[in-house]
């Protein structure tokens, strides 16, 4: 079960980036993902949580990729082992 959850962890978060991001790859703004105040208020509520995911060019996207690969590692060593 971990090693799914694991698997799981692994493929939804970059999934989820590379959604939010396809952007990259045809030029265009994702519009659906971009936060506008008044589309939340109307009940887009999903613009709150995607619009961090949303990058405007590979640069930006690198930069945050490593960010978050460097915070993550330090909160992993940061948690205790639990034995067996």
């Amino acid at each position: 079960m971990k090693a799914i959850k694991r698997i799981l962890s692994a493929i939804g978060f970059p999934g989820i980036l590379l959604l939010c991001n396809l952007n990259l790859f045809s030029g265009k703004l994702p519009s659906a993902f971009v936060y506008r105040p008044e589309l939340v208020a109307s009940g887009e509520w999903w613009r709150v949580f995607t619009h961090p995911l949303v990058h405007v060019s590979w640069y930006h996207l690198l930069l945050d990729g490593v960010a978050v690969m460097i915070l993550w590692n330090e909160l992993i060593s940061l948690t205790p082992l639990k034995k067996a």
